[in-house]
């Protein structure tokens, strides 16, 4: 039994330990169509990446749903000019990754501009080989 036991642990381990990699890679491309369908104001690919109930929640506290998000983009209420990513953070496996982070934002929303320094949480799921993001939620860094 103890033998049957290391050996399933050892298995774990070997699974886990060369997944990671090729997950992470599956997300960082997801991470990269979120950022472009964004910027691109891209609402056939942003509808493709949000999962059904997926809530994306603004920097101010404001939350969208996937209509109202890409809404907003369509009309050009809300435009994302540039989304840099400063620091990343994936943990991920073979059905979800948390990503998170630090990015900078050139925005346009309502007819002003910022520029906004966030902090970032998105959260995905390999969907059949598919990725899609149930939860988005930034929140400013302090000064």
């Amino acid at each position: 039994m103890r033998l049957r036991a290391r050996l399933g642990f050892a298995v774990i381990a070997l699974v886990v330990g060369t997944s990671a990699h090729a997950d992470d890679a599956f997300f960082r491309r997801c991470e990269t169509l979120r950022r472009a369908a964004l910027v691109n104001g891209d609402t056939a690919t942003l509808g493709r990446l949000m999962a059904d109930g997926a809530q994306y929640i603004h920097s101010n506290g404001e939350i969208d749903d996937e209509a109202k998000l890409k809404q907003r983009l369509a009309s050009g209420a809300l435009r994302y000019r540039m989304i840099v990513a400063n620091e990343e953070n994936y943990a991920c496996n073979a059905t979800g990754c948390e990503v998170s982070g630090t990015q900078t934002l050139d925005v346009s929303a309502e007819g002003r501009e910022f520029t906004l320094r966030n902090r970032f949480r998105v959260t995905w799921l390999n969907v059949a080989g598919a990725c899609q993001f149930v939860a988005y939620q930034s929140s400013p860094l302090a000064k």
